[in-house]
């Protein structure tokens, strides 16, 4: 069994929010996004960001060909 991990998120929600907004690397913006959702309690864990950042994905998209 894993032990649980917790992680105090310093910066508030704006900060965050003016700090995805301003970030122009997709990684780096999907990792504010999940601190984002883990401040606001959007998601749980980070087993549940983890999925949620896959069903949201830029890349989970079809392409047409």
């Amino acid at each position: 069994m894993s032990g649980v991990v917790r992680i105090e998120i310093r910066e508030t929600t704006e900060e965050l929010t003016t700090l995805m907004k301003k970030e122009k690397d997709v990684l780096r913006h999907e990792k504010l996004q999940v601190l984002y959702w883990l401040k606001t309690q959007t998601v749980d864990s980070v087993l549940s960001a983890a999925v949620r950042r896959r069903e949201t994905s830029y890349y989970n998209t079809k392409m047409v060909v």
